[in-house]
């Protein structure tokens, strides 16, 4: 049996991006006035905005800025906050700080009997957003996490760390930004924290098996292995028709295990997209430089092995 909550309350999973004027208190009224009418007229024009129907995204002023909770797609907050934020260029006395959180929220009627929506969604989305300064785009682990799997976005994600806000609540914290949107520059508040061990944590980086994923390694040395095995199957049936020499075969099968670990070196360095052949992607930013001991050893075994199974074909 499933609970029944007060006034049958549904909650779902919003994609919420909190936004909100740095130092809006310290503005003359008049300027209170423009700059919300200007970020508003920013937030209207975003895509995500503009395509969303009223029922897949909720608008709600806070005051001081606003809260969009999209209701389809978490790219749609990440799509939003970028779109602000290349606006923004062209309108630096407009300072703007951004959180992204995806969390359970529920629709309610206000006293004007207008729909809203609440819930911890929109909560942690601002509780994220106030750990940042002006031109901050920062987002949860949760988000962050399901970002990160996809090429376009995780180039774009740092990891900062984690960060006690309201209530003892501790929030692990990634900063979004790109050549044209966002801000590289750490946030105070992890900054100035007491601890730097705690606030500015070790970045969170990603291991060594799915970066090999992420850059098809894996998919490049299935493919090389089976290719490999048709040249070498058609080297040994039909060379020997032909009457050519027995070490020309042992020679190309030796070149094609030799050549194995320079066509995973390749895959990892390279990519194939509509446009050609092109450098792969950079990492997120904050992972160590330079590989750990443990990922030589692997690179050093695989080498080894290949040495190993490529004399062993030749003596056989």
């Amino acid at each position: 049996m499933t609970p029944e909550t007060e006034d049958n309350l549904r909650f779902e999973i919003g994609h919420v991006l909190f936004l909100d004027v740095v130092g809006y208190s310290k503005l003359l009224i008049e300027e209170q006035k423009e700059h919300l009418r200007q970020l508003t007229d920013i937030v209207l024009a975003t895509r995500p905005v503009q395509e969303a129907t009223n029922e897949q995204l909720v608008r709600l002023p806070t005051g001081d800025g606003m809260a969009l909770v999209f209701r389809n797609s978490l790219e749609e907050p990440a799509h939003c906050a970028i779109g602000i934020s290349r606006a923004l260029r062209a309108h630096p006395e407009i300072r703007i700080r951004m959180g992204i959180h995806s969390g359970p929220v529920s629709e309610l009627s206000d006293v004007n009997e207008r729909t809203n929506i609440a819930g911890a969604g929109i909560n942690l989305a601002q509780r994220v957003m106030d750990c940042g300064d002006a031109g901050h785009i920062l987002v949860s682990k949760r988000v962050a996490g399901d970002l990160a799997e996809y090429r376009q976005w995780a180039p774009h994600l740092h990891h900062l760390g984690r960060f006690e806000v309201k209530h003892g609540v501790q929030l692990s914290i990634s900063n979004l930004y790109g050549d044209e949107f966002g801000n590289p520059e750490v946030p105070a508040k992890f900054a100035d924290a007491s601890s730097p061990a705690e606030s500015v944590a070790k970045p969170e980086a990603r291991s060594f098996f799915a970066e090999l994923k992420r850059r098809n390694v894996y998919r490049a040395a299935v493919v090389y292995t089976m290719t490999s095995w048709l040249l070498i199957q058609v080297a040994t049936q039909v060379f020997p028709f032909f009457e050519i020499p027995n070490w020309i075969v042992r020679l190309i099968i030796v070149l094609l295990v030799l050549g194995f670990p320079i066509a995973l070196a390749l895959a990892w360095a390279f990519e194939l997209t509509p446009e050609g052949i092109v450098k792969t992607t950079a990492a997120p930013a904050g992972r160590p430089r330079g590989w750990p001991l443990i990922h030589k050893i692997y690179t050093a075994v695989i080498g080894i092995l290949a040495i190993a199974i490529a004399f062993l074909l030749y003596l056989r």
